[in-house]
């Protein structure tokens, strides 16, 4: 099965092969009609829940925003709301393997559409593997939704790809680097679609776009666990977490892009972000503990 129609108006960066990283291809039978599933259930997550944002203060010359909150999460992404629907959203970034101090911390890129459907690149302390992970829910978290495939949603329609597999390779520091349905797409080829019949305020659209880093803590303090690269917003290209090409699909199906990103930092001392140039891409990262994150 294949999306009913591709959008117009997106020119992809020809800088990577299409061939998604996973090493378990090498070698493999792939049977038509079948998928790939993981073995292990040493990556399961519980339910997710995403707290209230309390507090808004401008972060002094980067037109950022920092939210302080009660809770144990800490933020450094963009959000595009800029018009009512959304009806896709695409963002090209890279993928790193940052420190993950304590087996209770996470890192992770996000991607996701009215805190509804989410896409990361996760990286525990288990295995200090990059791994895809991909999320839904209906009903803010409540009883509804899952991770990857562990409950009847998302629909799995490519069998090279294993949903929760290890990514490789992961960047180098300096390194080069209408159907209703929404689609996930990796590497410029379909994996899967959730059915626009599980949801509810996202049956049709989204009004809401969010990517970036997030970090959960396992301590009141601050640990050496890193976000992203593990090198601050200011570094740059090839050492800092990059995402660029962020943009959303209209009504009639044409790639835009945004006039205007919302970055939102819970601690810059910790972590930070830096949006771009003309204003479709953003840095974003941090080490963690210092004399400045405690």
């Amino acid at each position: 099965m294949k999306p009913s129609s591709y959008s117009t108006g997106l020119k992809q960066a020809r800088t990577f092969s299409p061939e998604l990283f996973q090493s378990w291809l090498k070698g493999e039978a792939r049977p038509e009609g079948t998928i790939p599933i993981l073995r292990t259930q040493d990556v399961h997550k519980p339910p997710r829940v995403i707290p209230p944002i309390l507090q808004t203060t401008q972060l002094n010359k980067r037109n950022a925003f920092v939210h302080r909150k009660n809770d144990n999460h800490e933020y450094a992404r963009v959000s595009i709301h800029q018009v009512a629907n959304y009806y896709g959203a695409h963002a090209l970034f890279n993928v790193w393997t940052p420190r993950v101090h304590d087996e209770r911390e996470f890192d992770e890129r996000e991607f996701s559409l009215s805190q509804v459907v989410h896409l990361w690149f996760q990286v525990r302390h288990l295995d200090h593997e990059a791994r895809l992970f991909i999320y839904w829910t209906r009903d803010g978290y409540h009883r509804t939704g899952c991770y990857n495939l562990e409950c009847p949603g998302f629909v799995q329609t490519n069998n090279r790809f294993v949903i929760g597999g290890p990514i490789r390779p992961t960047s180098v520091y300096g390194g080069n680097h209408k159907s209703g349905n929404w689609w996930l797409r990796v590497q410029e080829q379909d994996i899967g679609y959730w059915p626009g019949s599980i949801f509810t305020s996202l049956a049709k659209k989204a009004t809401l776009i969010n990517s970036g880093g997030e970090k959960q803590r396992a301590r009141i303090h601050h640990t050496p666990t890193q976000m992203g690269s593990g090198h601050f917003a200011e570094e740059g290209f090839g050492k800092a977490c990059f995402m660029g090409q962020l943009g959303y699909f209209d009504n009639a199906n044409m790639f835009r892009n945004p006039q205007n990103l919302t970055p939102t930092v819970t601690n810059p001392s910790c972590y930070d972000l830096v949006v771009g140039k003309g204003g479709k891409s953003f840095f974003f990262g941090g080490h963690g503990f210092s004399q400045k994150c405690s």
